[in-house]
């Protein structure tokens, strides 16, 4: 039997929404990690995609997965393809949602692909995320190709779903929203939220995973193409949370 928890609490945004730093940030605090066991979760994940895990064994290795880590916070953009397990099995957990705009987060998340190898577990989530199956190459994202990425459709309709998800399935009692860009405001709130006093946050730590070269591959597509997709997938995710975001030229 583990140390008892003192809280249980899941950070859940998307990838380059901060959950890096929240992990780092609250590690001073609990025992908090950031995607533990990534690979041999998407593994299961992927299993349960395709059909060879059956549910009642991935929720299974869910539970057992959590009792052998014995986390107080856990963040990880995996844990929305088991996020209904999650909440169905654990009632007590609670939840952060950590949501960045798409522009911004498109940026990242291209730029992430470019300057940061990954291995072949990480390569098939991302054709999973992305729906490389599923969405061909417009001629103007000849760009796109030649760079190793994704369609715009595979990005924001992954950026749409994964927040549309979390907002849907987490009661909302039990949620907690913060803009990545108001993380370092928000460390009250999210102290309160997890019955934590304030200063056992390390503020220092709120700028990790930052990524050092950036990547100007956006700019060279064509904006109207951009915002076309925006609209079509994150309309509804973006107006009720950056209404005030109208950034067509971001990637200049």
């Amino acid at each position: 039997m583990g140390r008892p928890r003192r809280f249980h609490a899941y950070c859940v945004g998307t990838s380059k929404s901060g959950t890096t730093s929240l992990a780092k940030m609250l590690a001073k605090a609990c025992r908090s990690d950031h995607e533990p066991t990534a690979v041999e979760l998407i593994w299961q994940i992927l299993g349960a995609a395709d059909g060879s895990i059956g549910r009642e064994q991935i929720e299974q290795y869910i539970v057992e997965r959590d009792r052998r880590l014995n986390l107080e916070f856990e963040s990880s953009q995996l844990l929305l393809y088991v996020l209904d397990i999650l909440v169905g099995q654990f009632p007590n957990a609670k939840f952060i949602l950590t949501i960045r705009d798409c522009y911004s987060w498109l940026r990242s998340v291209t730029n992430h692909e470019l300057t940061r190898p990954i291995n072949e577990a990480w390569r098939k989530m991302a054709d999973v995320r992305f729906r490389k199956s599923e969405f061909a190459y417009s001629e103007k994202e000849r760009i796109l190709v030649e760079r190793g990425l994704y369609t715009l459709d595979g990005y924001l309709s992954y950026w749409a779903e994964h927040n549309e998800t979390v907002l849907r399935v987490v009661p909302r009692p039990r949620l907690l929203i913060v803009k990545t860009e108001e993380i370092d405001g928000s460390i009250a709130r999210i102290a309160d939220f997890l019955g934590i006093p304030p200063e056992a946050v390390d503020l220092s730590a709120s700028r990790s995973n930052v990524a050092e070269s950036k990547s100007n591959v956006l700019a060279e597509l064509d904006p109207s193409l951009i915002e076309e997709k925006v609209q079509k997938y994150c309309r509804g995710v973006m107006g009720k949370f950056f209404p005030e975001v109208r950034d067509r030229g971001r990637y200049k």
